[in-house]
């Protein structure tokens, strides 16, 4: 959501998602975020002032990953403000 304060119109955002902690999952960070297949990152997005957007994140989790949970970070950034807002998810690898 575009909170900004002082500005009007449309401001431009960005966003990244990185491993926080790979919890009790056997996997490297760079194996857990080979799990993400679309979404991992997105620049130039447009939100007015007082609105909101939202966007998806798509993993894919390779047969054999060890049955645990990882946490990823979202850092949201502003054309203006690096570390406009953070929030992160949390993903568990479950038996079929």
């Amino acid at each position: 959501k575009n909170l900004q304060q002082g500005v009007s119109g449309t401001s431009t955002f960005s966003y990244e998602v990185a491993v926080a902690d790979t919890g009790n999952c056997v996997e490297s960070e760079e194996q857990i975020l080979s799990w993400i297949t679309v979404g991992g990152t997105e620049e130039d997005i447009p939100i007015g002032v007082g609105k909101s957007t939202v966007r998806k994140v798509l993993l894919r989790i390779p047969s054999g990953t060890s049955l645990c949970t990882a946490r990823f970070s979202v850092v949201v950034n502003s054309e203006t403000t690096e570390g406009y807002g953070n929030d992160f998810f949390d993903i568990t690898v479950k038996a079929k």
